[in-house]
C-alpha cells in the first residue's frame, strides 16, 4: 500500500491510497483518518476501483518514528483481514 497526496490538519489526514497488484487486495482510492499523539493511526480507504466490491478498507496501527507503519486491515464486514 502506498499513501500519496497526504494532507494533514492537526491530527486528521487524508489523501490517496494505492493498493499494489499481486497483494490479493484491491480498493485503491481516497482515504481519511486520524493520528493520535502516541503514534496510533487509523484510516479508511473508500475504494474507487471498479474491479472491487464497493466496501471500505479500514486500517488500524502505529506510525513509527522512521515513517513506517505497522498494523492490521479489515475489508468490508471482515471478509478480508491481514497485517
Amino acid at each position: 500500500m502506498i499513501l500519496t497526496n497526504i494532507v494533514q490538519n492537526e491530527n486528521e489526514f487524508s489523501g490517496s491510497a494505492i493498493i499494489g497488484q499481486g497483494t490479493g487486495l484491491c480498493g485503491s482510492g481516497p482515504f481519511s483518518g486520524v493520528i493520535r499523539s502516541n503514534g496510533d493511526i487509523s484510516f479508511t480507504i473508500a475504494s474507487n476501483d471498479s474491479n472491487c466490491p464497493n466496501e471500505p478498507m479500514m486500517y488500524i496501527g502505529s506510525l513509527h518514528t522512521d515513517g513506517t507503519m505497522s498494523g492490521t486491515y479489515t475489508v468490508g464486514g471482515g471478509d478480508q483481514q491481514g497485517t
